[in-house]
């Protein structure tokens, strides 16, 4: 079993590094549990871990990610109440200093949502990273061509109607309903394209060992 996870493993490096030169790379792929301790926002990525290895250190320049979109794959294992519900990508940053506040730091959050309910396989395909909604109305977006300074890059819950599942000070807000929807097991695989380029498709990054049963 150990060689079988080992040949699993090697074998999604390749695909994914493969994928990274025509244009394409894995922003995440792992198992998941969104618990109510996440407050509402679950981080698959945080200052301080090690940079993922598929990760261009500029996602500007020479490949064009700023104007490309993600691809997002959750194969939703269990809920509580199987109510629908959505998840929002989103990606916080330092600003030019590399040392931001709360307040102070870059912020930007795709969509459309990817909305699912029961346990299934649910996929969504982003509008351009560009065109993302951007904290102070644009003033404070992003900069993906310094991933160095990424504080947090993850997920935000929210319900079908777009009202936020988190005890923190943002309208709408719907915390009392956490238990509907918390805990939250799922299988999570992110790709960003870029523009110009064709998405592979999620068999260039799930290898089958992994539970990969989507077909686009």
């Amino acid at each position: 079993m150990k060689l079988n996870l080992i040949i699993s493993g090697l074998a999604a490096l390749v695909l994914s590094s493969i994928a990274l030169d025509a244009g394409e790379f894995l922003v995440f792929q792992g198992e998941r549990t969104f618990a109510e301790a996440d407050r509402g926002f679950h981080y698959y990525f945080r200052e301080g871990d090690a940079m993922p290895k598929g990760w261009p250190a500029d996602w500007r320049e020479p490949v064009d990610y700023w104007d490309g979109v993600w691809y997002l794959r959750v194969e939703l294992k269990d809920t509580p109440e199987g109510l629908p519900v959505t998840l929002q990508p989103c990606i916080w940053m330092h600003d030019e200093s590399g040392n931001s506040s709360i307040a102070e730091e870059l912020e930007s959050c795709g969509g459309p949502y990817l909305a699912m309910d029961a346990p299934g396989v649910y996929t969504v395909e982003t509008r351009p990273m560009q065109s993302w909604w951007h904290k102070n109305r644009g003033g404070n977006a992003i900069d993906i061509s310094r991933p160095h300074h990424f504080k947090r890059v993850g997920l935000v819950l929210r319900t079908d109607e777009g009202c936020y599942v988190t005890p923190y000070n943002v309208t709408p807000n719907c915390w009392e309903q956490r238990e509907a929807y918390l805990p939250m097991t799922f299988h999570l695989a992110i790709v960003a394209v870029a523009e110009g380029t064709e998405f592979s498709g999620w068999d260039s990054f799930i290898p089958p060992s992994e539970g990969n049963t989507a077909e686009d």
